[in-house]
């Protein structure tokens, strides 16, 4: 059962007048009082009926949107593609970026909630996290973006990753390689799903033999660059024919400069293979081979559905998810069907 504001103050040995104050930021109130009132507030992660009620009283036109890296260019996208469609209906957008860490994620979403934002779409660092349990508890809309639960009956709009990871892995093991090499970043979901893929395409391949040799937590384009040095001296891939996954596209683009650098043919020797297809890897030095997903769709589809979540909140849930696409380009061999 959900606290009152008659918990807690209670509980604080203080009145529901002061308990208020302490929520409205009043100067009126004693710091010892204050901290200790606060000190129960965050004890039970309690937030006013108040803000409920006032989603619906008093409009704000404003949604938010938390992410978990704003410099990531998959997210930029989204974010535009978003801003987009609440332009069109006069609504503002509130980001911010959790930064992969869970008590920053679960901060912002208590802080845009108090700011009276009338939904939220939230990339969760993990769909079943304390910050999507917290929504999923109060009569807040929220969408979550690129990630499911299968927790919580929430919204979501994501791409088919599973699917994804097997696009990437059927172009693979058809090329002329002689062992396969997967790198994964931040443990999530969606890369969760994107591995799955890759492996079932794998063990597809009965007329092949081909071992796989898995690098974890390369997370950005310096560790992607730096990797290419360990492949050569581990892996042998300057001189043994490989295939390379990398789940994302920003550090397969660190790998290929770091291949390119040590003088590593691609897609001669290497062929390489990213997802998201974010605008650069087409432009790249060697245009990148990837998985496209849907970006702007995602970003367009997700923030109409929360809309509609807004004015209907018992619109019946939907897990919404996009098809993705390979692209071939000049990192690996191959043509676009």
């Amino acid at each position: 059962m959900s606290l009152t504001i008659f918990d807690i103050a209670k509980e604080a040995g203080v009145s529901t007048t002061t308990i208020s104050r302490v929520l409205a930021g009043s100067s009126k109130v004693k710091n010892s009082t204050r901290e200790k009132v606060l000190r129960v507030i965050e004890k039970h992660h309690y937030e006013p009926s108040e803000v409920a009620r006032n989603l619906t009283a008093r409009k704000t036109n404003t949604i938010g949107l938390i992410i978990d890296e704003i410099s990531n260019p998959f997210f930029v996208d989204i974010a535009s593609a978003v801003e987009e469609i609440l332009q069109t209906r006069n609504f503002m957008l509130m980001l911010s970026s959790s930064q992969w860490k869970e008590e920053r994620e679960f901060s912002i979403v208590r802080n845009m909630i108090r700011q009276r934002v009338e939904g939220l779409l939230i990339a969760p660092i993990n769909p079943d996290s304390p910050a999507v349990d917290f929504l999923d508890k109060r009569n807040i809309p929220f969408v979550l973006l690129n990630s499911y639960s299968t927790k919580f009956s929430a919204d979501c709009v994501t791409t088919d990753n599973i699917a994804g990871g097997y696009l990437a892995g059927s172009h693979l093991v058809k090329q002329d390689i002689e062992q396969l090499l997967l790198i994964t970043g931040y443990t999530h979901q969606s890369i969760d799903d994107r591995v799955e893929g890759f492996y079932a395409a794998v063990s597809e391949a009965k007329n092949r033999s081909l071992s796989v040799s898995r690098y974890e937590n390369i997370n950005t384009y310096k560790d992607g660059y730096s990797l290419a040095t360990i492949l050569m001296v581990r892996n042998s891939i300057s001189t043994k024919k490989s295939g390379i996954f990398v789940t994302n596209d920003n550090v397969a683009m660190g790998l290929l400069d770091g291949l390119l650098e040590q003088r590593v043919q691609v897609p001669e020797t290497v062929q390489l293979v990213g997802y998201d297809n974010i605008d650069f890897a087409a432009r790249y030095k060697i245009p990148l081979t990837t998985v496209s997903q849907s970006r702007n769709e995602m970003g367009k589809i997700a923030a109409l559905e929360l809309l509609a979540k807004i004015e209907n909140h018992g619109k019946e849930q939907r897990v919404l998810k996009l098809p993705p696409k390979l692209i071939i380009r000049q990192s690996t061999r191959g043509e676009n069907p």
